[in-house]
């Protein structure tokens, strides 16, 4: 039985492989031709197909060079073609544009039909169904060039503490061409970019950028700006009471008064970090003075004097109270 099944199954795919080859090779060249013209007939139908498509166009501006536009135009329009798909499918592969010729045109308004300039580079045989926009106005002004002052920005604030004293830019102006209207429109000065001074405790110099925010303006020179900004502590004053006063030189000379009020200035932290403790008033008495009663006071350049010791070195005296007192030599 086994052998019988076997031998029915040869004898059906024997009949199958006899089939297919009775298929595919009986009348071949009819096959093949047959199909090459199927091919060609597909072809030709695709590629007398009528198809629309579209495509950027890039839309340059001839100017006389001494005119320039108002305000930055559209730099290209939506393109819209028909013809033939094979045609039609090149429009993808290149860079159409057209350039509007404004050359000869005078100072003012200009309304401008961009269907009549010619696009270039435009796959042969399409035709031109329609541009977006189709038109445009533009307006026509003389282009000047003049120097506009430069204004600071200031971001923040500094430390604690500090404030910021100056900001000084370098240059302070920038040469700057473009329509007349927007040149004008600096003249009260073109700000810089946001110059972040937060947490600052000293001066330092940085470059900074300066936007232009229209596109009709530009700056005739590339040079760098930059910007120095000086920073200083802030200052105040504070009185210390009971001052103790004592002379250089004890065995020679006694102060008539024990103590005084000294009032200094400085930075504010300097000031709320300093202790009584810390000053001392020293009466100052040359060596050849006579041996009688003088007065002393807070002046660095006469010979007989008082100092204020222990002061640091950003603090400097506001008052003393008295202002002058005598001393009298030790008897």
């Amino acid at each position: 039985m086994a052998r019988n099944r076997r031998s029915s199954d040869e004898v059906t795919a024997a009949r199958v492989r006899a089939w297919l080859r009775r298929f595919f090779l009986d009348n071949l060249v009819y096959k093949v031709l047959s199909l090459v013209l199927a091919l060609s007939i597909w072809a030709w139908v695709q590629g007398e197909q009528v198809v629309e498509d579209s495509a950027w166009v890039r839309v340059d501006y001839a100017l006389n060079s001494e005119m320039v536009l108002s305000q930055a135009p559209v730099s290209r329009v939506r393109l819209t073609v028909s013809g033939a798909n094979a045609y039609v499918k090149e429009l993808r592969r290149r860079e159409p544009h057209l350039t509007v010729d404004l050359v000869e045109y005078p100072t003012g308004m200009h309304a401008i039909d961009f269907l009549d300039y010619e696009i270039e580079d435009l796959p042969p045989n399409v035709r031109v169904v329609g541009l977006v926009p189709p038109k445009l106005e533009l307006e026509l002004e003389p282009k000047v060039t003049r120097p506009v002052p430069l204004r600071s920005a200031q971001v923040g604030e500094p430390a604690d503490g500090y404030r910021v004293k100056a900001i000084s830019l370098l240059p302070d102006e920038l040469e700057i061409e473009g329509p007349a209207s927007e040149v004008d429109a600096l003249a009260d000065g073109l700000p810089t970019e946001g110059i972040v001074v937060t947490g600052l405790t000293q001066s330092v110099r940085r470059e900074v950028e300066v936007p232009l925010r229209s596109r009709t303006i530009r700056r005739v020179d590339g040079d760098p700006v930059f910007a120095e900004i000086v920073i200083e502590p802030i200052t105040d004053t504070r009185a210390f009471a009971e001052i103790p006063v004592i002379a250089r030189s004890p065995r020679r000379w006694r102060p008539t008064v024990e103590a005084v009020e000294v009032t200094v200035r400085g930075p504010i932290r300097e000031l709320e970090e300093m202790r009584d403790d810390q000053l001392t008033v020293m009466v100052v008495v040359p060596e050849e003075t006579p041996a009688r009663q003088i007065t002393v006071g807070y002046d660095p350049a006469a010979a007989a004097r008082f100092d204020v010791v222990g002061l640091g070195d950003n603090i400097t005296v506001e008052q003393v109270r008295p202002a002058r007192f005598t001393v009298e030599p030790v008897k």
